[in-house]
């Protein structure tokens, strides 16, 4: 009997709302320019092969309309598995005016990437790169996948940034480390706010599996996006007026495997840029030079 290991890949989207914001809305002219906020992925010496999933691709059409890149990722042939290690690098560059917009990379089923994206305020370009070991999911890139990708984005006369992404894969030949012999991936769900439990059903997977890792991915948008201060539906039915989001302070998505439970995942409060109080986001220019951060 075949022995096997499985990363199992399953993405949940909270529901993205609408989020409206005024068009005269601050935008800091000056912004630092972007940092390493962690060390940075580290990459073997020795051979190596790059494969290119987005070249210069724009989030939004001429039109306007946003777009996705999309292909088939082959392993490259001049780099045969196994590979010591395999790192994503999706740098993005954008100018004008924007917000924080959701960007995603998904290859067959399985997500492999989720973030967010800097805020340009001015017509100087900034660029970032976003880079991700993805050696785990080496059983998946063993074959050629399907892919699909990109930054959900909006354009107006008011947002004007078009994010511009180049999409690579890097194979660094070498002995392989200890990763799963196979990944399931998981279509992305769309949720209602409506509720605060979702039930996630993993099934018809392989029946000899002796280990297996399961990841999850919450976040929310529009009313979901501080869930954490919503109010209660009855307290928001009182005053409908107010614009109060509800369902209450509490998230959580539950697993179960073949019809049993085995596990419970809440969500992370992520706080975008200008989340909460939006004067902590914004660096004044006085006298005294002095700056405001969110970690003060």
């Amino acid at each position: 009997m075949t022995v096997r290991r499985v990363l199992l890949v399953l993405a949940v989207l909270t529901a993205m709302l609408g989020l409206s914001v005024p068009a005269g809305a601050y935008v800091e002219p000056g912004a630092d320019n972007p940092v390493t906020a962690e060390p940075p992925v580290s990459r073997p010496a020795g051979p190596h092969c790059a494969v290119t999933l987005a070249n210069h691709f724009l989030s939004n059409a001429p039109d306007g309309t946003p777009q996705t890149f999309s292909g088939t990722l082959t392993p490259p042939a001049a780099c045969p598995g196994p590979w010591a290690k395999v790192v994503m690098d999706y740098t993005v560059s954008v100018s004008g005016r924007q917000y924080d917009r959701i960007g995603d990379l998904r290859i067959g089923d399985t997500e492999v990437y989720w973030g967010t994206t800097e805020e340009p305020g001015g017509p100087t370009p900034i660029t970032y790169t976003v880079s991700k070991d993805v050696t785990e999911y080496s059983a998946l890139l063993g074959e050629p996948q399907s892919f699909t990708g990109g930054i959900g984005n909006y354009l107006s006369s008011v947002y004007t940034g078009n994010y511009d992404q180049t999409v690579t894969f890097t194979y660094y030949r070498g002995a392989a480390p200890d990763v799963p012999d196979a990944v399931v991936g998981f279509p992305a769900q769309h949720l209602s706010p409506a509720a605060n439990v979702t039930h996630l059903s993993l099934q018809n997977l392989p029946r000899n599996i002796t280990r297996a890792y399961l990841e999850v991915t919450l976040e929310g948008g529009g009313c979901d996006e501080q869930w954490f201060s919503d109010v209660p539906a009855d307290v928001a039915a009182k005053y409908p007026n107010a614009g109060m989001c509800t369902h209450g302070p509490y998230r959580e998505a539950d697993a179960s495997l073949d019809g049993t439970s085995m596990a419970a995942v809440h969500t992370f409060p992520h706080i975008y840029t200008g989340g909460i109080v939006p004067t902590l986001w914004r660096r004044y220019r006085r006298s005294t030079r002095s700056a405001c951060s969110p970690s003060g």
